[in-house]
């Protein structure tokens, strides 16, 4: 059997992701939006993950959005590369205004 400590040189070579599936949806309806995004990965030396992200969008005018977002929904524990810990649930509430300068 293969042992990967004397197969990697690298100490950050065994965080890289073996297999990543992601997914979107998204749907509009008159001034609502929503869409939904996940991604199931799989690292070499760790443990298999399931992130999922939200957002319920509205929109008031050609001008102002508001939205909401929960990222990490499942408040799932996992690191990146070099073992960086990744934060749990964010969520955020938002508006957004947009202007145009007329020429």
């Amino acid at each position: 059997a293969l042992d990967a400590r004397t197969i990697y040189q690298s100490k950050y070579s065994m965080d890289i992701l073996r297999q990543q599936l992601t997914g979107q949806l998204y749907f509009h309806n008159g001034p609502f939006s929503f869409s939904a995004a996940g991604r199931f990965q799989e690292r070499i030396s760790y443990k298999n993950y399931l992130l999922g992200d939200f957002r319920l969008g509205y929109r008031f005018s050609n001008a102002i959005d508001t939205y909401l977002d929960i990222q990490n929904i499942f408040d799932t524990t996992f690191t990146e590369i070099a073992a960086a810990p990744m934060p749990g649930r964010w969520v955020n509430l938002g508006l957004k205004y947009s202007w145009q300068t007329s020429r």
